[in-house]
């Protein structure tokens, strides 16, 4: 219920307001809530990830995966580079 309230209701009740009263531009703010009428799947899409149990342990998991990934792969330093001399023009480096 909280989705559908998000992105359906609370912009339609905004865009009412605003004809009632008479202020803003309707054009524009008629767009904006058709963009939000948009985002309304992707917004369920991230509730069931979040609330379901299989998907938000698959999805910390993947994170896990990454941040292991990532925090494993050590940083280029000067030592680890070949001398210049060494390198062709082609960038690749001679077998020995």
């Amino acid at each position: 219920m909280t989705i559908p309230l998000i992105f359906l209701v609370i912009p339609i009740t905004f865009l009412l307001i605003v004809v009632a009263v008479g202020n803003g531009d309707i054009a524009e703010l008629s767009q904006w809530v058709l963009q939000f009428f948009g985002i309304h799947s992707s917004g369920n899409a991230v509730a069931i990830m979040i609330i379901f149990k299989p998907y938000r342990s698959r999805i910390i998991q993947w994170i896990k995966n990454i941040k292991r990934f990532v925090l494993r792969q050590p940083l280029a330093t000067v030592e680890n580079l070949a001398p210049l001399s060494q390198i062709t023009s082609s960038g690749i480096l001679p077998r020995n």
